[in-house]
């Protein structure tokens, strides 16, 4: 009898586990990222860039080494620095999306095919397939930590074939003010600020 309730309780978590979907775990990603809100995540872009992203939200803040980008839900402003200019503009959906790491994890439910990529130990690797030709990104795989929810990397592959390599290198949940997210001009003094609206 003993053994029999033991074979049960395997079957039914073997069941649990065989009925997550892509869907479901991105579906999991997005409310987890919800509930904990304010992040400070720092990565490495192509194995040798490193930034910090700042999200509130839809609000973002990215730095890297020769560019910084202030979004608060509307207007965006991007840093150049070897240009010394800053430009303004109110970008689309579509536009955010190339931008900020964390969109992906949302925007699955738009225009990609969801499927379970090859099986790794401790991560959910899922592969977003564009099912329109004309999108930018035709490809995107994500990898997410099981244990946590949360994502460890993002590739994304162009229309073009080029890949965009995003590894996530730590986590932090601190409370921004709404300042975290607009361009301060105070502190770039003799920046020209190009307002493209």
């Amino acid at each position: 009898m003993k053994y029999l309730q033991i074979i049960i309780a395997f079957l039914l978590m073997s069941l649990t586990v065989n009925a997550q979907t892509p869907m479901s775990v991105l579906d999991a990603v997005a409310a987890d990222y919800k509930k904990k809100g304010d992040t400070e995540i720092a990565f490495t872009l192509n194995s040798s860039s490193k930034g910090t992203i700042k999200l509130s939200g839809q609000k973002f803040n990215i730095s890297l080494v020769d560019m910084t980008m202030w979004f608060n839900g509307e207007t965006l402003w991007t840093y150049v620095k070897e240009n010394q200019e800053v430009n303004v503009t109110n970008p689309t959906d579509a536009e955010i999306a190339k931008i900020n790491p964390y969109a992906f994890v949302s925007m699955y439910r738009k225009g990609y095919k969801a499927e379970f990529g090859k099986a790794e130990t401790g991560v959910h690797h899922i592969v977003l397939k564009s099912t329109d030709d004309k999108k930018t990104f035709q490809q995107i795989d994500l990898r997410i930590l099981k244990a946590s929810n949360t994502l460890k990397s993002v590739v994304l592959t162009t229309r073009r074939g080029t890949t965009l390599n995003i590894v996530v290198d730590s986590y932090k949940y601190i409370k921004f003010a709404d300042s975290t997210f607009v361009f301060d001009a105070k502190k770039y003094p003799g920046v020209d600020v190009i307002d493209l609206r």
